[in-house]
């Protein structure tokens, strides 16, 4: 890691699997905060290489965060290039804390693998944050999703397509 330097933070790291033709990984990432306007804002990112004797296996991940007051939003990117994977996601949430301590949140992703045609992968929902009292906070989740099974499946087999929504009540507690 380097020194943060006016709110950068960079970092590498190289991992010698030992043996003559084994796997190395070799990966890069960012940190990046600022203060704009009274606005705080993340940068992040990373980047890995898994050099292997058949196929490499490459990702990258970047995300922002911005916080405003009782707002907070986040989106992000990744993709994954391996044997079998081309796989893109995308996702973005936004919170808000209300005065009374809730917490409301709406969040969506997407996941897709073009290389396996057609299989997609998207989730959206909201989730309500309360805190019952010190140290117990009940959170409920609503989620929709919708799996698309490939028409020309990978490798591995044949999936099914499947959709729904699930939904949950969490009692958290901390002492």
């Amino acid at each position: 890691h380097l020194p943060a330097m006016g709110g950068l933070t960079v970092g590498a790291s190289f991992a010698d699997s030992g043996a003559v033709g084994s796997t190395d990984t070799t990966a890069f990432g960012f940190n990046y905060k600022m203060d704009a306007g009274g606005t705080a804002v993340t940068l992040g990112g990373a980047s890995a290489t898994t050099e292997a004797t058949t196929t490499d296996k490459d990702m990258q991940n970047l995300g922002v965060k911005i916080v405003s007051g009782n707002l907070t939003f986040i989106a992000s990117q990744s993709s994954e290039e391996a044997a079998d994977e081309d796989i893109s996601n995308t996702g973005a949430a936004i919170s808000y804390k209300m005065a009374n301590g809730m917490v409301l949140v709406a969040h969506t992703m997407k996941s897709e693998d073009d290389l396996d045609i057609g299989e997609e992968y998207t989730k959206s929902g909201v989730e309500l944050q309360y805190v019952v009292a010190a140290g117990l906070t009940a959170v409920i989740n609503v989620d929709d999703y919708e799996y698309t099974a490939a028409t020309t499946p990978d490798a591995t087999g044949t999936a099914t397509s499947d959709s729904g929504t699930v939904s949950k009540l969490t009692l958290k507690a901390s002492f």
